[in-house]
């Protein structure tokens, strides 16, 4: 392998890795940090309808129910990807999700089980947040549960990800080319000089010595 060569392909592969690790760790740090935020944004709606909710059992309203007082802000939550359950004991009494509720969440910290009233459920091709909060009330315990999908999220980071690794083909493409012709450049004369220094080690080229007259 020629010497331009070498400097072409060694500066070509370090930077296409450094170009795609930084534009990998930039959209994975992205999507990292909007689902921090969409997680605070959940906990904080969650926290707020759950004292609806709560004000509704201790002062319910005959009625309409609890369906009807949980269709009053349903649409407004389903704009947003958002739905709600609620949850008398192991009885689920309103669900707008419609889906099949998963299992309780647990984390072991020191050898016991916590109870985790924040995480993800995977349901068919999407992702879900759960944020769930509880509360006594006549005697009864009641789970209030806010999900939110987050299918767009990660349909954005999708997006990301191929236009990134399009604009990765692009920038390989463009180094490649000017790789070539700067190593060519630097390299030539120093190729020239190394093949000429190869044939006067070889005794190819006569040398001539001034001859002086006694």
């Amino acid at each position: 392998m020629k010497l331009w060569q070498k400097i072409f392909l060694g500066a070509f592969i370090a930077s296409v890795a450094i170009f795609f690790f930084c534009g990998f760790y930039i959209v994975v740090t992205g999507l990292h940090f909007t689902l921090e935020g969409e997680m605070k944004r959940t906990e904080y709606y969650q926290s707020v309808y759950a004292r609806k909710i709560k004000s509704f059992f201790r002062e319910p309203d005959v009625q309409s129910g609890l369906s009807g007082f949980m269709d009053g802000f349903r649409e407004e939550l389903a704009g947003e990807g958002r739905y709600l359950q609620v949850w008398e004991g192991e009885e689920l009494r309103y669900d707008s999700f419609e889906k099949f509720p998963p299992a309780p969440r647990y984390t072991f910290v020191e050898g016991q089980a916590a109870y985790t009233p924040t995480y993800m459920k995977d349901i068919g091709d999407s992702r879900y947040l759960y944020v769930e909060s509880e509360f006594p009330c006549d005697n009864a315990m009641y789970k209030v549960v806010m999900i939110k999908d987050l299918s767009d999220i990660y349909k954005s980071c999708d997006m990301q990800l191929n236009i990134f690794f399009a604009l990765c083909l692009i920038q390989a493409f463009i180094t490649a080319m000017i790789m070539f012709l700067i190593t060519k450049r630097i390299t030539s004369p120093i190729e020239r000089l190394n093949e000429a220094a190869k044939l006067m080690a070889q005794e190819s080229i006569p040398l001539r010595w001034p001859l002086k007259g006694g």
